[in-house]
């Protein structure tokens, strides 16, 4: 239910929506985010079939059907069948005499699910690693990694059209119903664009702790090395080398480049990080009992389990009270003009019971 990037995401923007959600403030009962989008998910999937006519619905019905069908055949014949082969054959022309039926099939699809608990699973991942860089492209990705661990027997037959759509659906929906949240997430992925093209390595001085983070991306440098094998055959006037030379491409990891994309992409997941470190950190320094650790979850003593308890939500609110988002934003080159700031008070984090549960 608590979700400990979208708790930094809500802490930094002070956002009073998502904070009950990730619960953050005192609540009778705990929030829980994973529900909240798939809620939202739904709203819109549904509304996208209303929006269709009952002939296109009833076409794309009997599509599904009758491509469960055959499919159900495929994983009941043994993989050495003679009628297997016959069956995948029948299954692909069946796909593309359909391409449109598929893409108008992909509302239809997922509201055949009505199930609360499954809507939860299919929509918990993705909204889970949103905070660490999620893209549209990755979460329709683990939709499909992830069809048989939730035990929803429809998602063992889905189409990968329709995993996509609902990767594009969970990224959609986030970033309207956790606005701020998503805001500064594309502050920090812009961020990590313009150090690319400054040809800069992304870096802060993570608040409180001050510990330095430099996002130390490199790659070796390509370059291209000729390769004669034999005897010289026919010299290549355009090129002036033999026509058995072979062209390569060697990578000196001696002779490092910044990596081309990954100060955009690791900007989002390594502030994330780099303030749960802090969190961590203080923590473990403030305490005078035994504490283990395993990334983001705290152990200790059944004993010392009260001390903890008070302790873990006084270091967060210690690390945040020292408003962090100023700090990173102008250590990395983002605009916090950009950056739109709720009414949360931080302080309710004492209070609160399941924040860390």
């Amino acid at each position: 239910m608590t979700n400990n990037g979208s708790q930094h995401l809500s802490a930094l923007t002070r956002d009073e929506v998502t904070a009950s959600l990730v619960n953050l403030v005192p609540m009778e009962f705990p929030g829980d985010l994973y529900k909240y989008v798939a809620d939202h998910v739904w709203e819109r999937i549904l509304q996208e079939k209303a929006n269709m006519s009952e002939e296109d619905i009833a076409k794309c019905e009997k599509f599904i059907d009758d491509l469960l069908e055959i499919k159900r055949e495929i994983f009941k014949e043994d993989l050495k069948s003679e009628r297997r082969p016959k069956l995948l054959e029948r299954i692909h022309a069946f796909r593309a005499m359909n391409q449109e039926t598929i893409k108008k099939a992909c509302c239809v699809w997922w509201a055949r699910i009505t199930d609360a608990k499954h809507k939860r699973k299919v929509v918990k991942r993705g909204v889970m690693t949103l905070p660490y860089g999620g893209t549209p492209y990755g979460l329709g990705q683990q939709v499909i990694d992830d069809s048989r661990k939730h035990g929803i027997d429809m998602l063992i037959l889905s189409e990968h059209k329709w995993s996509a759509y609902m990767g594009r659906q969970i990224y959609d929906t986030c970033k309207t119903s956790l606005e701020r949240p998503m805001q500064l997430l594309s502050i920090f992925e812009m961020a990590g664009k313009r150090a690319e093209v400054e040809g800069r390595f992304l870096s802060w001085s993570v608040p409180v702790t001050n510990f330095p983070v430099v996002q130390y991306y490199t790659e070796g440098k390509v370059k291209k090395i000729y390769v004669q094998y034999g005897p010289p055959q026919g010299l290549r006037k355009s090129t002036g080398y033999f026509e058995n030379t072979l062209q390569l491409a060697i990578c000196f990891i001696e002779d490092v480049i910044p990596s081309k994309g990954k100060q955009s992409l690791g900007a989002s997941p390594n502030a994330i990080h780099s303030l749960d470190a802090a969190h961590l950190t203080l923590t473990t320094h403030r305490a005078d009992f035994p504490i283990t650790t395993i990334h983001d979850s705290f152990g200790c003593l059944l004993a010392d389990m009260p001390k903890l308890y008070t302790l873990i939500r006084e270091t967060f609110l210690e690390l945040y009270s020292s408003n962090p988002l100023e700090k990173l934003l102008e250590d990395i080159g983002g605009d916090i003009q950009a950056v739109w700031i709720g009414d949360l008070d931080i302080n309710e984090i004492l209070e609160s019971e399941y924040c860390f549960s």
